[in-house]
C-alpha cells in the first residue's frame, strides 16, 4: 500500500491521521533535540572532521542554516531545562517559543514561563516577555544639534523692460525717404587695401580636384590627326600623282572622274584601275581595251 496515497481516506479518518502524525513529529523533534544535545556535549563532530556542531549539521545532516541554528539552540536549552523538553514533546510549546524564552529562562522561573507561554503564538509571547521583562529606558543625554547653514538668497535678475512705442515724429525720422539718393557705404582703408591684390606677389594657379580633371576623349580607330590648315585652305597631297592628276588637284581646277576614282581607291588602301583601261576579256565578243579621254564620257 502506498504511504503517500490519501484519496482513500474519509474526512474523519484524514483529520485523525493528521493529528496523530503531528503528535508523532513533536515527540520525534523532542527526541531529536536530546540526540543533538548529546553529540554537542561529547563533541563527536570532531571525529567526523568538523570543527563545530553547526558545520556538522550543515554538511553531515544536511540541514539548512536556519534549521541548524534553531535545532542546536533548542537542544542546548532543553538540556538545561527539562521542563522545556517535556512541553515541546507534548505540543504545549513550539520550537520558535523555545528560542524566544531561552534568553529569560532561569532555574527559578522556567516552570512559570513555560506555563505562561503554553499554546501561544509568536506575537503573544513577545507581548508576554515585554510585560514580564520590560526594557529600561534609554539614558537621557543632551546633545547639541548643529545649526543648519543659512541659505544664501538667490538674486533673480530683473525682467527686461518692455519696448515702448515711438512717437509719430520719431517713427517718420527712422523711415528713409526713397526719393533722396542715399550715399554708398564707405569701406575702411584697411579693408580696401586687403581687397586690392599686390601686383608684385605671385598667386598660385588654382588647382582642380583630381575627379574634375577629365581625360581626353579617345580618337576613333583609323582616323589620323591632321595638321593645321595653311591660309585657311585644305592642303592637297600631290606627290605620286601624274601630271594630269596634279593639274586637277590644283585649287580651282576641275577634277576628272578618273582622278576621283583613283583618289578614292588610294583612300581605301588598295589601288584601283580606272574603268576606261579595264580589260574586256570577261565580256563576250572581244578582248579589246578601250581608252577614254579625260573629258569623255
Amino acid at each position: 500500500m502506498d504511504r503517500f496515497a490519501v484519496s482513500h481516506f474519509s474526512d474523519r479518518a484524514l483529520l485523525h491521521d493528521l493529528k496523530s502524525l503531528i503528535a508523532h513529529d513533536r515527540r520525534a523533534t523532542a527526541v531529536l533535540l536530546t540526540r543533538i544535545a548529546e553529540v554537542d556535549e561529547r563533541q563527536l563532530y570532531r571525529q567526523a572532521g568538523y570543527d563545530s556542531m553547526f558545520a556538522y549539521c550543515l554538511h553531515e545532516l544536511h540541514f539548512s542554516e536556519d534549521a541548524a541554528y534553531r535545532h542546536i539552540n533548542a537542544a542546548r536549552v532543553s538540556r538545561r531545562f527539562p521542563a522545556v523538553l517535556v512541553a515541546l514533546a507534548e505540543g504545549r510549546l513550539h520550537l520558535r517559543a523555545v528560542l524566544m524564552l531561552s534568553r529569560h529562562l532561569t532555574s527559578g522561573n522556567a516552570d512559570e514561563l513555560v506555563a505562561a507561554a503554553t499554546h501561544k503564538t509568536r506575537a503573544e509571547i513577545e507581548l508576554l516577555l515585554v510585560q514580564r521583562f520590560p526594557r529600561p529606558d534609554l539614558p537621557q543625554r543632551l546633545q547639541p544639534i548643529p545649526l543648519s547653514p543659512v541659505p544664501t538668497p538667490v538674486t533673480t535678475p530683473p525682467a527686461p523692460a518692455l519696448v515702448g512705442e515711438l512717437a509719430p515724429e520719431r517713427v517718420e525720422a527712422t523711415i528713409p525717404d526713397s526719393s533722396v539718393p542715399q550715399p554708398a557705404p564707405q569701406l575702411a582703408p584697411e579693408r580696401v587695401e586687403a581687397m586690392i591684390p599686390d601686383p608684385g606677389t605671385s598667386r598660385p594657379a588654382p588647382q582642380l580636384a583630381p575627379e574634375r580633371v577629365e581625360a581626353p576623349a579617345p580618337r576613333p580607330r583609323g582616323v589620323r590627326r591632321r595638321g593645321p590648315r595653311a591660309g585657311g585652305r585644305r592642303r592637297t597631297r600631290t606627290s605620286g600623282l601624274s601630271a594630269a592628276s596634279r593639274a586637277s588637284a590644283e585649287p580651282g581646277a576641275r577634277r576628272s572622274p578618273a582622278s576621283r576614282r583613283t583618289r578614292r581607291s588610294r583612300a581605301g588602301g588598295r589601288p584601283r584601275t580606272p574603268r576606261s583601261t579595264r580589260s574586256c576579256a570577261g565580256r563576250p565578243g572581244g578582248t579589246r581595251s578601250r581608252s577614254r579621254a579625260p573629258g569623255g564620257r
